[in-house]
């Protein structure tokens, strides 16, 4: 008895050529004017050489960001897991500064690197799903759609995640339709490796096992096994970060609950889930977002000639895009949460649109404008955008902005004040001190044991250092906290320092100077 699954595509046998001419296009009836498949795939490998390039030189032309400082720290000094992430980025990190050293560069490696691999799984999953033209324009929108264009050189948990995710995907897709068991154990290593980078890649088991539901009647081949095998594959890979987490009191679970906005009860509030849309219109380019979800939601005559793969591509967006939806009609949650489902958004846009653009009328116009609004985004995100004069913390590049700066002035009063260490209020400028700072000096934040806020709760705080120890405090605050005037006999405030760069005044802060640690008052015993 022939399967649903053998009449819904031609093309599923695993040892058919994956890029056949043109079966998907060709049965929607879009005239024949392709290149060879051949072709496609050498466009694809051209523009992934050329684009890998120029993120590698303009990798070093931005400043670390705030998060990436604190991963690189957290390279120095590995473990299997830490306060709110997983291992992933500060082991990806610690392996470009071994090859490059402590610098951007170092940093930054690897994010290109994966930027570049995961656009061209996108392309090889495009292909494989529908064919190479679909893979091809898949890859080319991956490149404009802002959140992955400037994503692709911040070494970031998103680089990694992302390219988990897509070929976790793809690992399954080949499981699922040949039936050989070693492509579902790929296909959990790879969502428990990109768990280990981001949680949300967790997520992936619910994408996976969605699609097995909806399609439980289109295969013969038995997958309950298989699917169980992949999910302990995935949690085994997770151990490690589990038992550093029990070993430090489950912080991580909770901080995960407290970012979710939950801990303190459920609000019901659309503007924020209005937050949320907007958000993501933003960094996903505002037509290119509305097409994705109109391509998810009405495939239209795609779904009739393709529907296993149209099922498939939608349980890779629906399940993680519809769980922060949620969230967010209670609290508007960060944009880059859902950057994973979006290679299923745009992967299934690229083979809805394709057809459409073969004849002339306003959907092509509305797709150029949509396209050309996303690449003006993204070069606006790569240019200098200085010349917009927009206050303080407004500008999107704000926050590669300005730490050099801070760094060179606060080490002038370390010299000045004979300060062998810094106090930052936020983990954020106390990560950035510490890798600009010339001889990278120690950093830490204000003592708040017994209570973790963050990974500077975890390390030792600044009771290691010698008593009588001078420190510079930085704030972006008017006060010094108690609990720093408490450890040092004296703080006297040294006035208010600006962080600026291409003539405009990016943060200011005050800065104190510690005099005379008393270390036995900063100890506290867990």
């Amino acid at each position: 008895m022939r399967s649903k699954h053998a009449n819904s595509s031609s093309h599923l046998n695993p040892l058919s050529p994956a890029d056949s001419p043109s079966d998907s296009l060709q049965t929607l009836r879009v005239p024949r004017r392709d290149l060879s498949p051949g072709g496609y795939f050498w466009i694809a490998i051209g523009f992934s050489a050329l684009a890998c390039l120029f993120r590698l030189y303009f990798s070093t032309r931005l400043e670390i960001v705030g998060d990436e400082a604190l991963y690189w720290l957290q390279s120095r000094a590995l473990d299997m897991s830490y306060f709110d992430k997983g291992p992933g980025v500060s082991w990806t990190i610690a392996m470009g500064t071994r090859l490059f050293g402590d610098t951007v560069f170092g940093v930054r490696f690897f994010a290109v690197l994966l930027s570049i691999a995961t656009g061209w799984w996108v392309f090889i999953l495009g292909r494989r799903l529908f064919d190479p033209k679909v893979g091809l324009c898949a890859l080319l929108l991956a490149a404009v759609v802002p959140m992955y264009a400037v994503g692709a050189i911040l070494m970031t948990i998103d680089p990694l995640s992302v390219f988990f995710w897509v070929i976790a995907a793809y690992a399954f897709w080949r499981g699922w339709t040949s039936g050989w068991t070693p492509w579902w154990v790929l296909a959990g290593a790879f969502v428990g490796l990109g768990a280990l980078c981001k949680y949300v890649n967790l997520l992936e088991l619910l994408a996976f096992g969605s699609f097995l539901v909806i399609e439980r009647g289109s295969s013969s081949r038995p997958v309950l096994f298989r699917f169980a095998l992949l999910l302990v594959v995935a949690f085994l890979l997770c151990t490690p970060m589990l038992y550093w987490s029990a070993q430090h009191d489950w912080a991580s679970m909770r901080h995960l609950v407290e970012r979710g906005g939950i801990e303190a009860g459920w609000r019901f509030s659309p503007p924020q889930a209005l937050s949320f849309l907007g958000q993501q219109a933003g960094v996903i380019s505002p037509v290119i977002f509305i097409g994705v979800i109109w391509a998810v939601l009405w495939p239209g005559p795609l779904l009739e000639r393709r529907r296993v793969e149209v099922r498939f591509v939608q349980t890779l967006f629906l399940p993680l895009f519809l769980f922060y939806l949620i969230l967010s009609l209670n609290k508007t949650g960060q944009p880059n949460w859902t950057a994973p489902a979006y290679i299923g958004g745009l992967i299934l846009l690229s083979a809805r649109i394709l057809p459409l653009l073969a004849s002339p009328g306003k959907f092509r116009v509305a797709s150029a404008c949509g396209v050309g609004l996303a690449i003006l985004l993204t070069i606006l995100l790569h240019n200098n955008t200085a010349w917009l004069h927009l206050p303080p913390r407004k500008d999107p590049l704000d926050r590669a902005r300005g730490s050099r700066d801070l760094a060179g002035q606060l080490e002038s009063l370390m010299k000045q004040n004979d300060a062998k260490f810094l106090i930052a209020s936020k983990y954020s400028t106390a990560s950035l001190m510490a890798f600009y700072v010339s001889g990278h000096p120690h950093v830490y934040l204000p003592d708040t044991r017994p209570r973790v806020d963050n990974q500077f709760s975890i390390w030792p705080g600044y009771e290691v250092e010698r008593s009588g120890s001078n420190a510079v405090f930085v704030t972006e605050f008017d006060q010094i906290p108690p609990n720093v005037t408490r450890d040092f006999r004296t703080t006297d405030s040294l006035g208010v320092i600006t962080s600026e760069q291409d003539g405009r005044i990016i943060q200011r802060y005050q800065a104190w100077i510690c005099r005379d640690l008393v270390a036995s008052r900063s100890v506290i015993t867990p």
